[in-house]
């Protein structure tokens, strides 16, 4: 829906100021993944919106990082994910990519469905 693809433009617009937010993405169908201390998330922006002038900076810088695996590795870091099952970082960003919040702490890393 284009207004939960323009409330998600503006939380990574918001986030990607803050001190500590790791945000990386892909350009591919508008995918971009997020990071804070304790979460990643990923969503799909609407091309309406990643026509947005006042988010091209945002975007640009996004599609200059190296995937959703960026986030994941500085997330796993920041000891907020750990290794899943095996998966290697880019594994994980794929499950990302495709509806998924991966979340966890010191003893559990999961997947969590936030798609129907």
């Amino acid at each position: 829906m284009p207004d939960e693809a323009l409330q998600l433009a503006e939380t990574l617009l918001r986030l990607a100021e803050a001190q500590g937010v790791c945000v990386a993405g892909s350009d591919w169908d508008g995918y971009l993944a997020l990071a804070t201390e304790r979460t990643a998330v990923t969503g799909r922006l609407d091309p309406l919106v990643t026509g947005r002038r006042d988010l091209q900076p945002l975007l640009a810088r996004i599609q200059a990082c190296d995937q959703a695996q960026t986030v994941l590795m500085q997330a796993a870091e920041d000891d907020v994910l750990h290794e899943l099952a095996g998966l290697r970082p880019q594994q994980v960003a794929f499950h990302a990519y495709f509806g998924g919040v991966v979340a966890g702490d010191d003893h559990e890393a999961r997947f969590i469905d936030c798609m129907d």
